[in-house]
């Protein structure tokens, strides 16, 4: 219900008791609602008590946000809340990307095509 009921979610969560069973929760929903607003994901994200996996959720984060609006998500990427480790994984996540499209765009295009 956290994906489906996002406002519902919203309201519940700042009522729980943070601590490490609610974790998954958080990085569920934060990953989830970073598909439409990264940057609104980033604080929720923050709440995760167990830095591995604040750390991995903020790099998925950071990951999505990079594909939406790379110059926004290289902005907040360069103020240093993830280790640089995952900023290079996120900017070769986004290279990887770019060169998937290229391939798929080569295969597309028709014999002698440019």
């Amino acid at each position: 219900w956290l994906i489906r009921d996002r406002e519902t979610a919203r309201a519940w969560l700042p009522e729980q008791e943070l601590d490490v069973s609610l974790d998954p929760v958080l990085a569920v929903y934060s990953r989830s609602l970073a598909r439409e607003d990264p940057e609104s994901a980033i604080p929720w994200a923050g709440r995760i008590t167990e830095p591995v996996r604040r750390e991995e959720t903020l790099e998925k984060i950071a990951q999505a946000w990079m594909h939406q609006d790379p110059e926004a998500a290289s902005a907040w990427l360069e103020k240093g809340e993830i280790p640089e480790v995952a900023v290079r994984r996120v900017h070769a996540s986004l290279e990887r990307a770019k060169e998937r499209a290229r391939q798929r765009a080569s295969r597309k295009r028709p014999e002698g095509g440019k």
